[in-house]
């Protein structure tokens, strides 16, 4: 669920100042999810703490697709800020938590709040904060990811999102059994429909 313009945690920006910058990592197009190099917006993750990271970027808006309307052209498109968190929560979970990268996340819940235009070309940092599954033995579960997008020392956005990690064979199943009962559904209905015109005639 994406409720828009939601008030959100904010995050204190001191915090980062004072912790020590330990490990950084970087992004490929494999670990982004991404197969051509024009669709990679973001290339390393700076680990400051415990679950929290730290990835700087810029946007050109040249991007073929996400400025192509001349209308929007003049600053950070909302759909870049969308596609950058795909690919850092992506990202994060192969690097950090060990993910495999032919798992799934499954998006479950997601909550968003702009409070300022994006400059084109000019340093974004993405501050992430993550809760990892709590319960769980391994990467499998839930997890809850805190994005927020600063520039020039001020907050543009935050993105608030639930996701659940899985292995592929256990999407595939279950996407399987849903789109089966769909079917199901559909042949049922149109099953009835048939015997209701039979029964007019």
């Amino acid at each position: 669920m994406m409720r828009l313009n939601q008030r959100l945690p904010k995050l204190n920006p001191g915090v980062f100042i004072k912790m020590k910058r330990t490990e950084k990592k970087e992004i490929t197009k494999k670990l982004a999810h991404v197969v051509h190099d024009q669709n990679q917006f973001v290339y390393s993750l700076l680990k400051i703490a415990e679950n929290i990271y730290e990835s700087s970027f810029i946007v050109d808006g040249k991007h073929p697709y996400l400025y192509e309307n001349p209308e929007i052209a003049n600053h950070v498109s909302g759909t870049t800020f969308f596609e950058t968190s795909r690919q850092l929560m992506k990202a994060l979970g192969h690097l950090f938590y060990e993910v495999p990268v032919d798992s799934r996340f499954l998006l479950k819940d997601m909550m968003i709040k702009f409070d300022r235009w994006g400059q084109l070309g000019v340093p974004i940092i993405a501050r992430i904060v993550v809760t990892p599954p709590q319960r769980s033995e391994n990467y499998a579960g839930t997890y809850i990811f805190s994005l927020t997008y600063v520039q020039d020392g001020k907050d543009l956005g935050v993105f608030n999102v639930t996701a659940s990690a899985m292995p592929g064979k256990v999407e595939d199943r279950l996407m399987a059994r849903q789109f089966a009962q769909g079917k199901l559904r559909r042949i049922v209905q149109k099953v009835r429909s048939v015997f209701k015109k039979k029964e007019k005639d």
